[in-house]
């Protein structure tokens, strides 16, 4: 007895639920119960299924049994959570989810019997939902060649911190925020680069680097209190050393389930 491909499954459910009138004629809803959901469709044709999120094909399915993922470069919940129903559909035990592994958030494919691989636009899937051809997963690194200059020229901001932080209030009025906002924008210190610049060549501006990452979001200010010293010497930092940061390849394809 020969099981029916993933173009078998679609073609039989198109044939089962598609609409027959409106706008989205010629398709059919990916969830058969869900029938205004159109942002999740399937449709048939004779050289493939394919299953669409929103006006994207990301799942196709072929006729010689072949099954194509490609989220066109989309990293959204809607995105994947659309491929996994069409997983679901067409009866593969895969399912994709986002997971921060080697410093990195990276969309992963995750199968129960052969383990986690990582996802990437045009793959191939075989019978059992596995890659035809496993890529490595990336890895998120610090270039230390500007990292530690950094922290050795940071020191001096480092021993008065204290001192800054402690000067400004723990919550900020209109006019307080108004000026903070003003001296963010005029220096660009919502770029990593000039933060990192400022902490170590530009004392004179410390205080407003200060003032401007002791609270969440520099837009609501007068409506936040202060984080804790801490914390805001970590925001700081983080934002200064954002640009050093780079991904490279990683020599791991595969982790076993």
């Amino acid at each position: 007895m020969t099981l029916p491909t993933a173009y078998d499954l679609l073609a039989a459910h198109y044939d089962k639920h598609k609409y027959k009138r409106g706008a989205y004629v010629g398709s059919a809803p990916l969830d058969a119960h869900k029938r205004r959901k159109t942002n999740q469709r399937v449709t048939v044709s004779p050289l493939c299924a394919e299953v669409v999120c929103h006006k994207t094909p990301i799942l196709r399915a072929y006729p010689d049994g072949r099954v194509q993922l490609d989220a066109s470069s989309w990293r959204t919940n809607v995105t994947k959570d659309t491929l996994n129903s069409a997983l679901a559909r067409i009866k593969l035990p895969s399912r994709i989810y986002s997971h921060k592994r080697f410093g990195l958030s990276q969309w992963h494919l995750y199968s129960p019997t052969h383990g986690h691989y990582a996802f990437y636009d045009g793959m191939y899937l075989n019978q059992h939902g596995t890659p035809r051809r496993s890529l490595p997963f990336k890895r998120r690194c610090i270039d230390t060649t500007q990292s530690r200059p950094f922290a050795a020229s940071a020191r001096e901001f480092r021993s008065v911190f204290p001192v800054l932080h402690a000067g400004v209030p723990d919550t900020k009025d209109a006019a307080a925020a108004n000026d903070t906002q003003q001296l963010y924008y005029q220096h660009k210190l919502y770029d990593s680069r000039a933060v990192a610049l400022a902490i170590t060549t530009q004392p004179e501006l410390w205080p407003a680097v200060v003032a401007a990452y002791s609270q969440l979001s520099i837009h609501i200010m007068w409506q936040q209190r202060k984080l804790p010293a801490k914390d805001t010497l970590n925001h700081i930092l983080t934002k200064a050393k954002e640009h050093m940061y780079h991904t490279i390849e990683t020599l791991v394809t595969h982790i076993p389930a």
